[in-house]
């Protein structure tokens, strides 16, 4: 007997609930926050900060797929919708240098010790290399040299190659 394979799943009724409300208030009514109190009014009850957490998960991914809507929590207040998307991307360029720099000084106190074995140190040396290269591409001035090699008149997205190439060439 073949292998049946997995049909999509249906979406789950609250999961559209929560859709639909969203839909309206932020692409219906043009609204720029919601609070939680109203999203868990919506799904009559559940609050959506704990037990309805995945759902809320699933309504915002839904809205920035079919509306392009960027929506970020706000911390025990609601849903904020996100406008300025320069200004996004770079609070998580910002995030993702800052933990890369963490993780890099608390591995290079760890490998001073000398219970490390080669193969370990050979591992740890690869890992650092790459978090490095993501704290450099996260500076001002990788972002400058960056935004010398973006077309002004035509801006896109740049190809990875490039973008490392904009670090390396005068």
């Amino acid at each position: 007997m073949a292998k049946q394979l997995m049909r999509r799943l249906e979406m789950h009724q609250d999961t559209r609930l929560l859709i639909a409300y969203l839909t309206e208030r932020f692409v219906k009514e043009q609204a720029d926050f919601v609070a939680y109190a109203d999203l868990t009014a919506a799904l009559g009850g559940r609050d959506v900060q704990k037990e309805a957490r995945g759902i809320l998960t699933t309504a915002r991914h839904s809205l920035n797929r079919d509306h392009q809507i960027i929506l970020e929590a706000v911390s025990n207040e609601g849903l904020r919708r996100e406008k300025d998307v320069p200004a996004y991307l770079a609070k998580g360029r910002q995030r993702l240098g800052r933990a890369a720099r963490r993780r890099s000084k608390a591995a290079l106190n760890a490998l001073d010790g000398n219970d490390i074995d080669n193969e370990g140190r050979k591992q740890a040396c690869m890992e650092l290399s790459v978090l490095g290269a993501i704290f450099m591409l996260t500076q001002p001035k990788a972002l400058r040299q960056i935004e010398g090699k973006v077309n002004a008149a035509a801006p896109k997205e740049l190809p990875t190659a490039d973008t490392l190439r904009a670090q390396f060439e005068k």
